[in-house]
């Protein structure tokens, strides 16, 4: 397993900044060795990161927030369930097309996502990995542990509690969303369709992208007759923006540290060079 964890992260993936030459790559901890540390040949200031006091290496940091980012995401779909204010964009696509074909949810969901996860492998299976695992057998055991749990202490909330869970929910999803998207140990099939139109083919922004894949969910789910409630559309609107704010101003700091900004600056040139040459 250890063999397996270390291949996902020393996979080459998004994180790379840029290649010094050998002599560039002597010293101690200046700019240079930090940005062949930041391009995962070793763990960031191996010995020098702290979570909570403890000593902690970059590879350990990507691991927890992977699995902690699932978790609460998890907690946020029982939260929205028992909101009922409208279902998240790609739930709406799932059910637009069990409407169609006349079928159920669930074997659609398998559907949809086993397409997109062949499709994920075959052109970025980068975003494949020990997250895509977590979301698959966590998600769903934390959405029922979650709504089950506010059911019990809040069995028929009022309008203004249904819409408090709902703004709970969409600013903790964004968190969470950022958390495992930041660790790069792999993401869900849905999250991984913005996430290589923004990385690997250069697109747009993933604030852009991630808007534009959940708009098209949600124009699927309306012509389809899924309905379309006000966290619908907040969530289509909103999540990509706040989920861009949270990884520039929480995750990428947690797990860069210092060197956050000059990772940051290197996703924005790779960003600008592939617009260029497209």
């Amino acid at each position: 397993m250890d063999s397996f964890i270390h291949q996902l992260w020393m996979d080459d993936g998004q994180f790379p900044l840029y290649n010094k030459s050998e002599s560039e790559s002597q010293g101690s901890l200046g700019e240079p060795n930090r940005i062949r540390e930041l391009s995962g040949s070793e763990p960031l200031f191996a010995g020098m990161n702290y979570m909570g006091g403890i000593d902690m290496s970059q590879k350990t940091k990507r691991i927890l927030m992977a699995f902690f980012g699932v978790v609460i995401t998890g907690f946020c779909v029982g939260t929205f369930q028992k909101a009922s204010l409208g279902a998240d964009p790609f739930t709406c696509f799932v059910t637009a097309f069990a409407n169609v074909f006349h079928s159920t949810y669930s074997t659609f969901y398998l559907i949809i996502t086993g397409a997109l996860l062949v499709g994920v492998f075959f052109i970025n299976r980068h975003y494949i990995g020990i997250a895509t695992i977590f979301n698959l057998l966590g998600t769903g055991i934390a959405a029922d542990f979650m709504y089950n749990l506010l059911d019990h202490f809040f069995p028929d909330p009022s309008l203004a509690g249904r819409f408090a869970m709902l703004a709970i929910g969409v600013l903790v999803t964004c968190f969470s969303a950022s958390l495992y998207f930041t660790a790069d140990l792999g993401v869900s099939a849905y999250d991984a369709v913005a996430l290589t139109a923004a990385n690997k083919y250069k697109l747009a922004a993933f604030r852009v992208c991630r808007i534009s894949t959940d708009l098209v969910c949600v124009i699927a789910g309306f012509f389809c007759h899924v309905t379309i409630g006000v966290g619908t559309v907040i969530t289509a609107l909103l999540m990509g923006p706040i989920i861009q704010w949270y990884n520039t101003h929480v995750s990428e700091p947690l797990l860069y540290g210092k060197d956050a900004e000059i990772y940051r600056r290197r996703q924005e040139k790779s960003r600008a060079r592939g617009m260029m040459n497209a």
